[in-house]
């Protein structure tokens, strides 16, 4: 299957070398290029396209801004950002605007053919400097691990308080920074487990190596009528994670999430948004370099089926037995 793309940069040299890599690749097919940003947006309205190469720094309108007038006119078009600009800050930005990625030019070499493929095929991928999975030796188009995404069903509501206290402490012990999401009760009882364990979450706190968040303030923020809503679900958790990536110390340092956005839901009695949250978590735990554990209370509630239970738990890496 031939690809069709759209190289916007604007400088010369580049898009000249460029093709000549694509044009190499019987796969990949550059039916147009542009050299600033007004021209992209209108390239890309009138080309029938697979994939959009854009550049941040463009004359007439930047290429943030570019992404966002190409999305808005179509939703569905597949942004991949190639850039300099080495700026956690500036590639949040980029990726906020519904782009599906955002490669290095220093790192061109090894990540572009991974994330082009990727990204035509309905993922998405972030340079491993700027927080995205780490790429495997010797793959090329399978680069990314199974994520770490736990699961544990839990009767006692102790006993998912110890869980996320233990998954809490290894990462923080690590330098990684957590990301917890749960009950304003749930919060206060885990602060408090954590602080009886010696840690010292005042100062987690103040460094952003933990950063506890409510469920009823997160959800609305890509929650759509009572559904998950996809774009709006990246952009969010893109936000949160890179603004936590940087707060990370040491060799080795990643985000940690964990808590009860997805169990709010199966609580709740919707466990079709329930396993669609999970689904979102898992693509988005291949892209960025995140570790997730999710507590979910046991039974659950009368209407959720064997299958749906199933499914929720194919969707993770590791599932604790109930107790």
């Amino acid at each position: 299957m031939i690809h069709r793309l759209l190289l916007v940069d604007d400088y010369e040299p580049w898009r000249r070398y460029l093709s000549a890599v694509l044009d190499a690749h019987p796969d990949w097919q550059v039916s147009a290029d542009a050299a600033d940003g007004l021209e992209a947006v209108r390239k890309a309205r009138d080309l029938d396209l697979d994939l959009i190469l854009l550049d941040v720094g463009l004359p007439g309108i930047s290429g943030i801004d570019a992404a966002r007038r190409i999305i808005e006119s179509n939703p569905a078009a597949r942004i991949l950002f190639v850039s300099e600009h080495r700026s956690w800050e500036i590639a949040e930005a980029a990726l906020a605007t519904g782009a599906r990625g955002y490669v290095l030019k220093s790192d061109a070499g090894r990540e572009l053919p991974v994330a082009m493929h990727a990204v035509v095929t309905g993922e998405r991928f972030v340079s491993p400097r700027l927080g995205g999975a780490p790429l495997l030796d010797g793959t090329d188009r399978t680069h990314r691990r199974r994520p770490r995404h736990e699961v544990a069903f839990l009767s006692e509501e102790s006993a998912l308080i110890d869980r996320w206290a233990c998954f809490a402490e290894d990462a923080l012990n690590a330098g990684s920074v957590c990301l917890a999401f749960a009950s304003a009760p749930h919060l206060a009882q885990l602060e408090h487990r954590l602080t009886s364990d010696g840690v010292d979450v005042a100062n987690a706190v103040r460094e952003a190596r933990y950063q506890p968040t409510e469920v009823a303030a997160t959800m609305p923020g890509f929650m759509v009528d009572g559904w998950p809503d996809t774009q709006r679900f990246w952009s969010t958790s893109a936000t949160l994670f890179m603004k936590a990536a940087r707060a990370a110390k040491g060799p080795g340092a990643r985000v940690a999430a964990f808590g009860e956005i997805a169990p709010t839901l199966w609580r709740e009695g919707r466990g079709s948004a329930a396993l669609q949250v999970e689904r979102l978590w898992d693509a988005f735990a291949r892209t960025y370099d995140l570790e997730i554990f999710c507590g979910y209370s046991w039974p659950p509630s009368a209407d959720t089926d064997e299958q749906l239970f199933n499914q929720i738990c194919a969707e993770h890496s590791v599932v604790h037995s109930r107790h």
